[in-house]
């Protein structure tokens, strides 16, 4: 290794495709993502699977679903440009000497994305159906405790001897004049 390694950060191609696909997936949200990376797992697909065909090693980018699928995800550009893939035009074009194994790397990395953010999606939404639970556990709890003071009312209220409690409250104006009932 070169010297000046030993001091700085060199950051490694893995790393900066890494880098590529977690902006594009921070700058949309989760169904264009997976939709963009739905497209780029065919075209990526096509070539790992056949890799002598060179109809698969060119993208028209002004194709509709191209445009629709891919074009409109912020940052596919950077990881077709990460995957090795080169600009021609109006044309991503695979060169002859492109790396299948970085093809196959980014494809892996894409779809391990679309399944941290399913899970963050899942774990979201298990979060809030753990909180509308609680919620509503809350609100049976408060309904057992109010009926359970409405029937020591209704029993105390059978004894001859009782008599309801009665203070002042005050209303809105700030006199006393309205009566409370105090159980």
């Amino acid at each position: 290794p070169h010297p000046v390694h030993r001091f700085f950060f060199v950051p490694t191609h893995s790393m900066a495709l890494q880098v590529c696909i977690d902006v594009m997936a921070s700058a949309n949200n989760r169904d264009i993502f997976a939709t963009a990376v739905g497209l780029m797992e065919k075209y990526f697909g096509n070539v790992i699977g056949a890799p002598s065909e060179d109809k698969f090693k060119k993208i028209r980018k002004t194709n509709k679903i191209y445009e629709r699928d891919v074009g409109a995800c912020f940052g596919c550009d950077e990881v077709f440009k990460a995957a090795g893939w080169r600009e021609e035009g109006e044309f991503w074009a695979l060169p002859p000497d492109a790396s299948l194994d970085l093809l196959s790397e980014t494809l892996t990395a894409l779809k391990a994305k679309v399944a941290d953010m399913d899970g963050e999606v899942q774990r979201k939404a298990d979060a809030e159906k753990a909180k509308a639970m609680q919620r509503v556990a809350e609100e049976q709890e408060m309904k057992s405790r109010m009926a359970q003071l409405f029937d020591a009312d209704k029993e105390a209220r059978k004894d001859p001897n009782w008599k309801a409690q009665v203070s002042a409250a005050r209303d809105k104006k700030g006199s006393e004049s309205v009566g409370r009932v105090a159980a």
